[in-house]
């Protein structure tokens, strides 16, 4: 079974695996919506994925910086 269950746009669920640091997990889910277009009003701030995926900050924020450093999102 996978890690994550979505649908084409949405958000994964993602759940806690032994060996799965929740962060790239969160990274890979978030290149997938951003693969297929999924934040047409805008990426969302830290406090929006926070609440969406049900991870820490600090999760998300590692996540975040990755897209940054790709150059696949821009902070403000």
């Amino acid at each position: 079974m996978s890690d994550t269950e979505t649908d084409d746009s949405g958000p994964a669920v993602i759940r806690r695996e032994p060996g799965r640091l929740l962060w790239e997990q969160l990274l890979d889910d978030l290149r997938r919506r951003l693969d297929v277009d999924a934040f047409t009003d805008g990426f969302p701030g830290e406090l929006a994925l926070v609440e969406e995926y049900g991870v820490s900050r600090h999760t998300v924020r590692q996540a975040v910086k990755v897209l940054r450093d790709e150059g696949r999102v821009v902070g403000t």
